[in-house]
């Protein structure tokens, strides 16, 4: 199923701007 391959994308690629989100607040907090 497209539409299923499409969901796992979507889950990886906002799992993976919240990792991103954590580490520029991370990187904030020590400056």
């Amino acid at each position: 199923m497209i539409i299923e391959r499409q969901c796992v994308a979507a889950h990886r690629a906002r799992s993976m701007g919240d990792m991103l989100r954590v580490a520029i607040i991370q990187k904030d907090m020590d400056s």
